[in-house]
């Protein structure tokens, strides 16, 4: 914003300065205003730089310079390998701990202002989708996932940091002994990077090789998808992720690219959907990742694994977990009988971990050459069990261990 624009500018037409550029990363100071992320806060009396937002939560691009980054990326002013978008989000409670502390008072009444449904995700799709879209650009790679973001330091002057799951937090608030429920801070960034060949003059998925997308609202879903679907003939990689809201539908005229990893996750779909994703993959596909897939029909799942199996002949590496159904009676996918019909040959590479006290196997992943085979074998042998039915086995196991 301001001077970070009017520098990038400078830069910009500066011949030799501008083709050292190699990566640009657009993002506020929300992490100089979290506790548990910087030891130091900003002092009082100093503005910060933090985006200007709508009464939905949306960030103005027209007010940060998006509008001239696209600008200079589009005459070819800058050509940069990669840009970065990333959106901090704040934990709210992570601000609530010292109301004596007017620092964190005002920084609260800055970031507080987002809405509650304009995630840090949905910002950096959107985000991203305007400055692609806009700056005309040719993508090999893109990904909007969670970032791993390092806490602050811990003061000297406690003897034992306070520490949850692993993670380090920085002791400011300690000390007042307020602390009774840490937010761990929430990263999301939207990596691109750009194909330096590309001189067209639109937007353009063709050079797309690998995506990664996690994706919590419907708008920026169906921008998404319609270009990695139909616009990306070259891609070889996928990850999705969708928030549960989300829905789509892929028509019969979408260009189907021959893929060798993919990975969904979250999703509500169908087994024609998915099967329809990797049709042109039947020699291609070594490695498939579904978790946390809810089925549209309850018998769907069994269909799906079956064909994989017959006809994913390159396949070497699955992993299934989470598959359920939610319809006048919710089910849930579990492996356990199939266990005992695996070749002890096959069972190298696979892995799977059984929930006491019922022995009920909600997963499984395998690497190895028998992937097909051991697909079709869970294809045969899962079962689908409602709720009731798994506290039956539960209370059974129970009472027979007494």
């Amino acid at each position: 914003m301001g001077s970070d624009i009017e520098n990038l500018q400078s830069f910009a037409e500066d011949e030799h300065l501008s083709g050292l550029l190699e990566t640009i990363i657009i993002h506020d100071d929300c992490e100089n205003l979290d506790p548990y992320a910087t030891r130091r806060l900003p002092i009082i009396g100093h503005p910060y730089t933090i985006w200007p937002r709508d009464e939905t939560g949306r960030v103005i691009p027209d007010k940060i310079g998006i509008e001239s980054l696209t600008r200079m990326l589009r005459t070819g002013q800058l050509l940069p390998k990669t840009i970065k978008i990333r959106d901090y989000d704040i934990r709210r409670h992570n601000l609530c701990y010292d109301q004596s502390d007017p620092e964190l008072i005002y920084a609260g009444e800055l970031v507080l202002a987002k809405a509650p449904s304009w995630t840090s995700s949905h910002s950096t799709a959107v985000m991203a989708k305007d400055l692609v879209r806009d700056a005309k650009v040719s993508i090999t790679s893109f990904a909007i996932a969670y970032v791993d973001w390092p806490m602050g330091e811990i003061p000297s002057e406690l003897d034992t940091p306070y520490t949850i799951d692993s993670q380090l937090y920085h002791g400011r608030m300690i000390a007042h002994s307020q602390v009774n429920s840490l937010g761990v801070p929430l990263v999301t960034e939207a990596t691109m990077v750009l194909s330096p060949e590309y001189e067209g003059q639109e937007t353009d998925f063709s050079s797309l090789r690998s995506v990664e997308l996690r994706l919590e609202q419907q708008d920026e879903t169906d921008y998404w998808l319609e270009q990695i679907f139909y616009k990306a003939p070259a891609l070889q990689t996928i990850k999705l992720t969708l928030g549960r809201s989300c829905t789509f539908c892929l028509a019969a005229d979408m260009v189907v690219p021959a893929l060798t990893s993919f990975e969904l996750s979250r999703l509500s779909t169908s087994a024609e959907q998915i099967l329809a994703m990797i049709s042109h993959s039947k020699k291609t596909l070594t490695r498939i990742s579904l978790r946390s897939i809810s089925m549209d029909e309850e018998s769907a799942w069994r269909g799906l694994l079956s064909s994989i199996a017959s006809e994913f002949t390159a396949l070497n590496s699955f992993a299934v977990t989470g598959v359920f159904h939610h319809g006048e009676r919710a089910t849930r996918l579990d492996f356990h009988p199939a266990i005992d019909h695996i070749p002890q040959e096959f069972r190298a590479g696979l892995k799977y971990r059984e929930k006491a006290p019922e022995k009920r196997v909600t997963g499984m992943s395998y690497d190895g050459p028998n992937a097909t085979q051991l697909l079709g074998i869970l294809s045969s042998h899962g079962y689908m069990q409602t709720g009731e039915q798994i506290e039956e086995r539960r209370a059974r196991a129970i009472a027979e261990s007494v």
